[in-house]
């Protein structure tokens, strides 16, 4: 009897104990395949803008994710996706080798060349969260668990700098990669500027990964010269489409920072403006108080009054005061 349970205590633990060994086998698995996706992701998060300052817009207005394409090729991203806030890249999206890409919660805020608006927020509460870019197949090819504790950078968090790699080629997935950008809202659509200060009191933990690179095409010592030749005028034409699809992806940008530039400018004359009106109307308000305040009773009050009040100078100033002026004070009849 005892032989037997022995024999069924055993069988139990094995079985538990092969169940525990296939659990953790697959979560090998999908940690090496996960790294595997990032090592071999042409295109990184390098940016985030979690936590703008409140005169940074309404609410999280200026919040945005920038993304740079490190390998040697274009990368389509139709139907890639993001996990953490709401966007989908429409057909035909791309984004040339060595360029920056930049999406926003509210494009209007962000001083930048903004390739899409997305939905949701960047958590800036509770420890932060995890931002996944995803390829059409669902695949995570970038991901950073951001937050302002356990040795990522605290300042981004309601002081004004964003969240920057402090390399293209940095291991986005590393706290000890990232760094306060060097000013407030960071650098969205250009390489990042970095809080220096942080970086030399936080130097090492960090380590890089590879972009790919496309692989050369195979060579014949017997090939033709005619092949050969084909060859590269081929890949002289795929440069040529490369560098002019890069000159009209400047171009679109520069004219999207002129535009944004030229909204800036209108909104700040505006601003001067009803700046200038408000002075304008302060100054009459006092002017109007000053003479109120002249003693009615007086003889001299009572002429320096009149004088003033029909003076043509005073009747410019208050034409376009509301403000009622007193009568003056008239003899009564006897």
């Amino acid at each position: 009897m005892y032989g037997m349970m022995k024999r069924v205590h055993m069988k139990q633990i094995l079985t538990k104990y092969k169940t525990w060994a296939v659990s953790m086998s697959a979560l090998l698995i999908v940690l090496l395949s996960a790294q595997t996706a990032y090592a071999l992701s042409p295109v990184r998060i390098t940016e985030l803008h979690y936590n703008p300052l409140g005169n940074q817009g309404s609410g999280n207005d200026k919040e945005f994710i920038e993304l740079y394409n490190g390998s040697d090729s274009t990368v389509s991203l139709a139907g890639w996706s993001f996990y953490g806030v709401n966007y989908v890249f429409p057909g035909g999206a791309s984004i040339s080798p060595g360029r920056y890409l930049v999406l926003a919660k509210n494009p209007a805020y962000v001083p930048a060349a903004v390739y899409g608006q997305y939905t949701g927020n960047l958590e800036d509460e509770g420890g932060g969260e995890t931002i996944q870019l995803r390829n059409a197949g669902g695949s995570v090819m970038s991901q950073v668990s951001y937050s302002y504790v356990g040795g990522w950078p605290y300042t981004p968090k309601n002081t004004g700098p964003s969240l920057s790699l402090i390399r293209v080629t940095a291991n986005e997935g590393l706290a000890a990669c990232w760094a306060p950008s060097a000013g407030v809202g960071g650098t969205p659509g250009y390489g990042n500027s970095l809080d220096q200060s942080w970086v030399a009191g936080h130097a090492g933990g960090c380590s890089d990964v590879a972009y790919p690179v496309s692989a050369p095409a195979p060579t014949s010592s017997g090939g033709s010269a005619a092949n050969a030749t084909a060859a590269e005028s081929q890949t002289e034409a795929d440069k040529q489409a490369t560098a002019e699809q890069k000159k009209v992806e400047e171009q679109k940008q520069a004219e999207q920072k002129q535009q944004v530039e030229a909204k800036k400018a209108e909104a700040k004359a505006k601003q001067q403006q009803a700046d200038a009106e408000r002075k304008q109307k302060t100054s009459r308000a006092l002017a109007v108080g000053a003479l109120v305040a002249l003693p009615a009773t007086s003889f001299a009050g009572v002429v320096s009054f009149r004088k003033l009040r029909h003076s043509k100078a005073f009747k410019d100033l208050m034409k376009s005061d509301s403000v009622k002026l007193p009568k003056t004070p008239t003899k009564g009849k006897k």
